[in-house]
Order: C-alpha cells, then sequence, then structure tokens
C-alpha cells in the first residue's frame, strides 16, 4: 500500500525513496502501521536472498467492488446522496485493472528488493466528486468541510459505534489520515513496469455503472 511510503509535506508527491516517518506511525492506524511493518519483513527477506518486488498500490476503483471497499465507498456514498460536502484535501488513484496490471508488471519485469508506487492521478476530493457528479448525473454539494470538522465527526462516529458494539461508518484517525492531501509520483513504475494509466473519468464512469447496475445505490 502507498500507506507503507508515508506522506509528503504540504501535498508534495513522494517517490519511493520516501521514508516512513515516525509522524505517519503516529498519525496512522493499525491498517497503516500493519502494511509498513509487512513490508519491512517483505524487504528483509528480499535482502537475504527471496526474489521478491514489493507494489504500493494507491486508491483504487473500478468495476466487480462487491464489498465496496471503503474507496468504493466514496463513489457509493455520492450515489445515495450522503456526501455532505467535501474536506480541502486530496490522494492517489488508480483504476483497479491497471493495478492488477501493475501487479503482473511488477512480477515480470520488477527488480528484486525494488519498490513500486501503482498510482497514476493525484486528485483533489472536491475534483474527484465533481467528477463523480458528472459522469453519474448527480449533484454534489460545494461545501467545504474544515478538517477539525471533519476530524470531530470521525471521533464521534468511533465513539457511538463502540457503546452499540458495532463497525464505525469512520474512526478518528482515519478520517484525521483522509482529511490531508497525500499525492505519489509513479515515475518509477511507469519507466521501469510500462504501468498503463486509464483516464480518472473512464474509470469512474465504469465504476458508476457497475454500481448502479447491481443496485448499490
Amino acid at each position: 500500500s502507498i500507506a507503507a511510503v508515508g506522506r509528503g509535506d504540504d501535498g508534495a508527491a513522494v517517490d519511493e525513496t520516501h521514508e516512513f516517518s515516525q509522524r505517519d506511525w503516529d498519525d496512522g492506524n493499525a491498517y497503516i502501521r500493519s502494511k509498513w511493518l509487512s513490508e519491512k519483513d517483505a524487504l528483509r527477506f528480499a535482502a537475504e536472498g527471496l526474489p521478491l518486488v514489493v507494489v504500493n498500490p494507491a486508491f483504487p476503483f473500478g468495476e466487480r467492488d462487491l464489498g465496496p471497499t471503503p474507496t468504493g465507498g466514496f463513489i457509493v456514498a455520492a450515489l445515495k446522496k450522503q456526501v455532505p460536502g467535501y474536506v480541502d484535501a486530496g490522494f492517489c488513484a488508480i483504476d483497479v485493472d491497471d493495478c492488477a496490471e501493475g501487479h503482473v508488471l511488477a512480477a515480470e519485469k520488477g527488480r528484486v528488493g525494488e519498490r513500486y508506487i501503482l498510482g497514476n492521478h493525484n486528485v483533489m476530493v472536491r475534483d474527484f466528486y465533481r467528477t463523480v457528479a458528472r459522469t453519474g448525473g448527480l449533484k454534489i454539494p460545494e461545501r467545504r468541510i474544515p478538517v477539525a470538522v471533519a476530524e470531530s465527526v470521525g471521533w464521534l462516529m468511533e465513539k457511538a459505534a463502540d457503546a452499540r458494539n458495532q463497525r464505525p461508518l469512520a474512526t478518528f484517525k482515519a478520517t484525521r489520515y483522509a482529511a490531508h492531501t497525500d499525492f505519489f509520483d509513479n515515475s518509477k513504475a511507469r519507466r521501469e513496469l510500462g504501468l498503463p494509466s486509464t483516464p480518472l473519468d473512464v474509470t469512474i464512469d465504469k465504476a458508476v455503472r457497475w454500481f448502479r447496475t447491481h443496485g448499490y445505490q
């Protein structure tokens, strides 16, 4: 996961040379920490002779998202008119088919002991939802939600779910992580692997059509 690469400063795009920091550990939840720890083990195995290549996928979107996954949930929430606004943040996205192809290419062409970022589109949350709205014929609220408010909502959702012994829709740390801009540079994967890149609007269109066809809205 790109979570294992860590976060840049002030939205700067980072590449595979970036090191996971103490800040990444402190701000990260158990999922993020587990990705970093497992990658460290994998790279240690590679250093000891295992022919292993690491890939760091970004946020995948596309068809056949049965869960839906947390990223697919972004689109499903929009289809259900459950998006109250946007935070001034950004993330890195990739078409799920490009991501799958990136895994195959890494196995075929990747250098042992190297990591490759599988992410194609650095996009602001506002622009992502505008694309979803345009593609799906929806109206997305143009309300900017302050980061502090978003974090407070995540905290309240987590506490309410704990009280009911339920899975929270969001947690404080997950919301805090999502409320900041994290961009990534895929130059290495494009250069060494030939990572394909589907236009983001095409990916969103495929996802919207699939979710609607299968009754997710």
